[in-house]
């Protein structure tokens, strides 16, 4: 007979193993469509100073992101750009009041300005759901949610609004 413990030990196993494989899946999805769409896919995302990723990310959040998750870059309309989801620690109405609550990961596209000086604050709501904001001579859009398809889909069709929102 095969003690309790081992089928516990198995189930987690199981379970971590699933997990893994689904986050595989989904990376080689988007390396497909990044290639498909002419990006490249980072993973492990490394922001760097252009853009400055990290600068938007902790301009909206108030401090930097926790960690990275994949990203992609490219260019699109003959501008460059960076679509990567980062976490970042929960709170507010997310939070569950414990200090080690797990964070809220976030897809962001950054991209660069045609002139600088333009205000942080884009002016009226955004209606594409998210955020936007500006820091120097870049911009950038945040959603809820991970590097998939759908958010990078949405991402690109809605860019050249959020780029005018900025002009």
């Amino acid at each position: 007979m095969i003690p309790d413990w081992l089928w516990i030990v198995a189930a987690i196993v199981g379970v971590l193993a699933a997990g893994m494989l689904r986050e595989r899946w989904r990376l080689r999805g988007m390396e497909d469509f990044a290639r498909q769409h002419g990006f490249v896919l980072h993973s492990p995302f490394t922001p760097g100073e252009r853009p400055p990723l990290a600068a938007l990310a902790e301009r909206l959040e108030g401090r930097p992101p926790t960690r990275w998750g994949a990203g992609i870059t490219g260019v699109v309309d003959g501008i460059e750009i960076a679509i990567a989801e980062h976490e970042t620690p929960a709170r507010g109405a997310d939070a569950t009041g414990s200090p080690h609550t797990i964070g809220i990961w976030r897809v962001m596209a950054a991209w660069p300005l045609r002139s600088a000086g333009v205000s942080a604050d884009p002016g009226d709501p955004w209606p594409h759901g998210g955020q936007l904001v500006c820091d120097g001579e870049w911009a950038a859009w945040r959603l809820r949610g991970n590097l998939t398809q759908a958010n990078v889909e949405t991402l690109l069709a809605h860019l050249p609004a959020a780029r005018r929102r900025f002009e």
